[in-house]
């Protein structure tokens, strides 16, 4: 399976060896950023524009008119991870290339989301309240913020503008006992770095907007994983494959490293692929599927004890069949979200 990715993984080597004043420090890092993206989990959503796409529609369509729900957070599925994707984004500035506020300009975004080590990071945390202890506090806030270095690279096609680059912290903000927003949307904050903020100069607010609604996206398909209509799987090859693509290594290769990437494929299905016709017995078993979660009221009179009694609760999706299968030499495996690996 080739990766989705490899188009902007080309810019990004191209760029990073033609890198030059007056802000190289901007590319400093960015073939190692790609050789550690090539071992983490990649989700690529190309098809749809993402403000457009099915997940979105979900998000906004679905999930959002349930009522009380715009301050929910799920927990991520992977801790590290690159995300790549396109949209139509509103920069919200007028100049570096972009033309005029305002205007919607498809953009293909690649970012790669990585942990923060909280005894080395250097993200701006407010000074804990008198009855709070530090140690405590930051606990809280790296646990509450759900702190991520992110890198992005991203181009707009259609205006033909050249591969630009944010790196920085990003994360939730909390409150002066870092807890979340108990109501209303959850506000998200960044932080550039000083290279980022050179590079970018009084442009960098709206670039951080960009930023902010990357990490927003995240959170829409981590709440989509643990609620929507489809599941995660992720897309290995089998060792045969892996084995015959080591032989294939070459000098070749070193220049186009995403030929050998490790790092599995990350796809939304609503049912694992299939070799077999599907059995026409009464007792036959069914393909592997999501079956979906639901909203239900508790009305029946033997729910009178319980304590939602006459409320709605939601009935969480669950998976029938194997969560493992082999087709076409990869093997794809069904990834359960944390609040279902724990229940």
């Amino acid at each position: 399976m080739q990766r989705p990715d490899t188009e902007i993984i080309r810019r990004i080597l191209s760029k990073a060896k033609k890198a030059t004043l007056p802000h190289p420090d901007s590319f400093k890092n960015t073939k190692k950023n790609v050789e550690v993206a090539l071992t983490l989990p990649l989700i690529s959503l190309t098809d749809h524009f993402f403000n457009s796409s099915p997940i979105c529609d979900w998000y906004y369509d679905d999930f959002l008119t349930q009522g009380g729900r715009d301050q929910e957070v799920a927990e991520p599925v992977f801790d590290e991870f690159v995300f790549h994707y396109k949209d139509k984004i509103q920069f919200g500035m007028e100049d570096y290339q972009i033309h005029g506020p305002g205007k919607l300009t498809e953009t293909i975004v690649w970012a790669m989301f990585s942990d923060v080590d909280k005894d080395t990071y250097d993200y701006d945390v407010d000074e804990p309240p008198d009855d709070m202890d530090v140690d405590e506090y930051e606990e809280q806030v790296f646990k509450n913020c759900r702190i991520k270095f992110l890198s992005i690279c991203f181009y707009c096609p259609s205006e033909n503008i050249d591969l630009c680059t944010w790196q920085g912290f990003v994360g939730f903000k909390v409150d002066k006992y870092a807890q979340l927003n108990p109501t209303g949307r959850q506000t998200i904050h960044c932080q550039p770095t000083e290279e980022t903020q050179e590079y970018w100069g009084d442009a960098i607010s709206g670039i951080n907007v960009l930023a902010a609604g990357i990490f927003e996206r995240a959170q829409i398909l981590w709440l989509y994983a643990k609620y929507g209509d489809k599941h995660i799987v992720e897309v290995v090859p089998t060792k045969t494959k892996t084995k015959n693509k080591a032989k294939k290594k070459s000098s070749l290769h070193k220049n186009r490293p995403w030929t050998t990437a490790s790092g599995p494929h990350i796809l939304f299905l609503d049912r694992m692929p299939a070799t077999q016709k599907e059995g026409t017995g009464t007792h036959a078993s069914p393909k592997p599927h999501r079956r979906r979660g639901h909203w239900k009221t508790l009305s029946h009179p033997r729910y009178r004890h319980h304590p939602q009694y006459q409320q709605k609760i939601y009935v969480k999706p669950s998976f029938v069949g194997p969560r493992q299968t082999t087709y076409e030499g990869n093997i794809y495996r069904l990834v359960q979200p944390l609040e279902e690996r724990l229940s």
